[in-house]
């Protein structure tokens, strides 16, 4: 019996599926990226709505945030200027179907995507608007940053711009 009970367990909790949490600003889980983010587990999907976002974004937890065009274009995640718009330290992560626009005018340690950590995957992201797109500690800050032209689509790439996966 207690055989029985513990392998039903097992099962049931070989099951649990990453949870699907969606952020736009009608009626979604959140109204802001980050907030979902906090309020993520590992491995959950975060969908994003179109709309523009004002806000600078930090992923410590591996995920996959995922920008869909619900109607309005590609989510725009707007940095006003300042720091990195995207930044990703988690290991294991995937941010994909982005705006990513404005980061922060220093050019080093300020990007629109970020990457601090491995095994990431981002892609079919676009890149304006910002002093550098992609920055990625492996390469020295001058081998690591570039300078976007006003309007660069990303898909996969490494350490370099227009696209990156670490």
């Amino acid at each position: 019996m207690r055989v029985g009970l513990l392998l039903m367990l097992i099962l049931m909790v070989g099951f649990v599926h990453a949870a699907r949490i969606t952020v736009g600003p009608a009626d979604e889980d959140f109204p802001l990226i980050q907030k979902a983010i906090d309020n993520s587990t590992d491995g959950d999907i975060i969908e994003v709505h179109s709309g523009t976002y004002i806000e600078r974004l930090r992923i410590r937890k591996p995920l996959t945030l995922l920008g869909l065009d619900t109607g309005e274009g590609l989510p725009v995640v707007n940095a006003s200027g300042s720091s990195s718009a995207v930044i990703l330290t988690a290991d294991g992560s995937t941010v994909e179907g982005f705006n990513l626009t404005r980061s922060g005018h220093c050019a080093c340690g300020s990007a629109g995507m970020q990457v601090a950590s491995n095994n990431n995957t981002v892609q079919n992201n676009i890149l304006y608007k910002s002093q550098v797109a992609a920055a990625h500690p492996a390469a020295s800050c001058g081998a690591c940053f570039a300078p976007p032209p006003r309007q660069s689509n990303s898909s996969k790439f490494i350490c370099t711009y227009p696209s990156f996966s670490s």
